[in-house]
């Protein structure tokens, strides 16, 4: 068995599938009488490896990643609006105080706080680096971490995917003129991208369905 950390990808596969493991042992992998033993943290605490045994695994006819029957759930923050609003209007943000920015939560939490001095609505550009005038404020017309989503990766592979460039834009000027509003994201394949959620766990009784439900989508959109 070879070992060389600078050559090997860290992959399910490479820790779980005992074709893999015999090919390359990655590092803190070690092989004993009882099978393979992952040795964790600079104690070395030992921990037994799983190794895929369920026909699950050699039945389907196309590639499915792992996470397609081992997430217990993924991201389902569908359409997230942006608001640029250069208005001093804070209070109509008194409930929603809790932004994507902590910048933009401090400068609400101060100025709906009538015992604070008002902070002006600016905050930093992440390019430039430098305050520039207006707030982005952050919503979602679904915030829920349920479902699991499923589509493509590039190479074809089934795997897990999330809602990420499915946004729109909008701005108001601190004269109450609306410049834009709802202007929608030009991201291809309706914002969703292929992503690795870190809920891995035991397949559930009803992965197969997954798969199932999958495929009908697919076969439904073609017709």
């Amino acid at each position: 068995m070879t070992n060389n950390p600078e050559t090997f990808r860290p992959s399910c596969a490479g820790c779980h599938d005992a074709e893999e493991l015999k090919k390359r042992l990655p590092k803190r992998v070690k092989v004993t009488g009882k099978g393979y033993i992952f040795l964790a943290g600079s104690e070395k605490k030992e921990h037994f490896l799983p190794l895929m045994a369920h026909s699950a695994h050699k039945t389907s006819s196309e590639k499915v990643s792992c996470q397609v029957c081992h997430a217990q759930w993924t991201f389902n923050d569908s359409g997230k609006h942006f608001l640029r609003s250069d208005s001093a209007d804070f209070e109509a943000w008194d409930r929603l105080i809790t932004q994507g920015s902590s910048e933009v939560s401090g400068i609400l939490a101060t100025n709906t706080d009538p015992a604070l001095e008002e902070l002006p609505a600016m905050m930093t550009d992440k390019i430039l680096f430098k305050k520039q005038i207006g707030l982005w404020y952050k919503g979602f017309g679904v915030r829920r971490w349920e479902t699991i989503l499923l589509g493509r990766d590039q190479d074809g592979v089934i795997t897990t995917v999330r809602p990420l460039l499915d946004y729109s834009l909008s701005w108001i000027d601190s004269g109450e003129q609306v410049h834009f509003d709802a202007r929608a994201s030009q991201a291809g394949g309706n914002g969703v991208y292929p992503y690795t959620p870190h809920t891995t766990g035991k397949a559930g009784l009803f992965y197969m369905q997954r798969l199932r439900d999958f495929r009908l989508s697919e076969k439904v959109q073609k017709d």
